[in-house]
């Protein structure tokens, strides 16, 4: 039975079909959906002779548009299935695959940025790494 579905979203057209997808999975189990924003920052260490207030202002800037994301796909579904939003920081794969075992979801439905071959193979993606570690169901929508 599948009664929590969590859909890690950041805005791309991707992420639009998988909130959809998932929605009309939440419909068919009365399920809930919880949209999943993760801000991966940057590293304060990466640039010298920047003040600390600048990598500050940075987050804060970062999850103030992440809050907007989520407010948009929370309008856009609530009146179909419950739903509700939660942000983090940190590596998405990572994050993703812990927030779904913690608050024990049975689903993640994320889509997939369909990255060429030679950049999907140095970079990886959020998806298939969360494809491999995760140990909830994965629907990886395309």
């Amino acid at each position: 039975m599948i009664s929590k579905i969590l859909v890690p979203v950041d805005g791309s057209s991707h992420a639009d079909l998988a909130a959809e997808k998932a929605v009309e999975i939440a419909e068919k189990f009365n399920a809930r959906v919880t949209f999943y924003h993760v801000i991966f920052p940057p590293s304060r260490y990466m640039v010298v002779d920047i003040p600390p207030d600048f990598f500050q202002n940075l987050l804060d800037e970062m999850e103030k548009q992440g809050q907007n994301l989520l407010a948009r796909y929370v309008e856009k579904y609530q009146g179909r299935v419950s739903v509700s939003s939660l942000i983090d920081f940190g590596h998405p794969a990572d994050m993703i695959c812990r927030r779904a075992e913690e608050d024990k979801y049975d689903m993640i439905v994320i889509g997939t940025r369909g990255l060429g071959a030679i950049k999907g193979y140095l970079l990886g993606s959020v998806s298939d790494r969360v494809s491999h570690h995760a140990r909830v169901s994965v629907l990886i929508v395309k």
